[in-house]
């Protein structure tokens, strides 16, 4: 029952990509397979660690989830189920660089930009992405340190209106 519905979280993630976002069939399906295969890295770290994986479900214009009955003790047990997947995400964009050269389809060249660009955002320090979960043992104040990264990228991508939110940030 439990892969029954994550089959269906899946069909519904890339249906969601497909229908309310109107990507092309192609990417909807290459970016579910991206993010599957990121997960998957999760859940091989779940099986190398003795866990029992409850299930991978996925959530539209948001991402994908791992739950398992496991409890992570240890901040390298933590760091080590939260690096896999973002390891196996970068191995999924490579064969998807080297279908690119094999085929010459430019669709695959831009699954792989977008591949990289998830990877590196799901890399932030933040509480929910995978960046939070490998560097929360070394570092003491590591959702600050995500929240910076988000305002220099924000001061970059938005300088036009940099006094405007200085503004209503006040």
């Amino acid at each position: 029952m439990k892969f029954l519905i994550s089959i269906a979280s899946f069909a519904v993630f890339i249906s969601g990509l497909y229908f309310l976002a109107s990507f092309e069939l192609f990417y909807a399906i290459g970016f579910g397979i991206l993010l599957l295969v990121h997960e998957f890295g999760h859940v091989f770290a779940l099986n190398k660690m003795e866990g029992t994986i409850k299930g991978v479900y996925f959530f539209p214009f948001v991402g994908a989830i791992v739950t398992s009955d496991k409890k992570l003790k240890t901040e390298n047990e933590h760091a080590y189920f939260k690096y896999l997947g973002p390891l196996t995400g970068t191995l999924g964009v490579l064969v998807t660089l080297l279908i690119f050269f094999l085929l010459k389809d430019p669709r695959f060249l831009n699954l792989v930009f977008a591949g990289a660009i998830l990877n590196l955002i799901n890399m932030i320090p933040l509480t929910l992405l995978d960046g939070y979960g490998i560097l929360r043992g070394s570092i003491k104040y590591v959702e600050w340190i995500g929240f910076l990264v988000l305002i220099i990228v924000g001061v970059f991508i938005f300088h036009e209106y940099i006094l405007t939110l200085f503004f209503l940030t006040i």
